[in-house]
């Protein structure tokens, strides 16, 4: 389970350091097999980590990059908290 949702074969996913989507081409509680193409076939831990550091996500986590400095941005992060709770 990826974030508490069941990762299943065909599911597309986001590795964080490739800054690419992939394709799941096998899936367990304990592992997540994904082809990016180009031969290029990575195996995950359960949690969406490689080596330790997690790297799988459903989509690209980062929205928008943070300014130096910016005031807004503890706004900007009780915006996105406010929508993900009432979906």
């Amino acid at each position: 389970m990826l974030d508490g949702f069941v990762v299943d074969v065909g599911n597309n996913l986001y590795d964080l350091l490739l800054n690419q989507m992939g394709s799941v081409t096998a899936s367990s509680p304990t592992q997540v097999t994904v082809d990016f193409g180009a031969g290029r076939v990575l195996t995950y831990s359960g949690n969406g980590a490689l080596s330790g550091r997690r790297r799988l996500y459903w989509s690209n986590p980062v929205l928008t990059l943070p300014q130096k400095a910016d005031p807004q941005w503890t706004q900007l992060q009780a915006v996105v908290d406010a929508i993900r709770a009432n979906p």
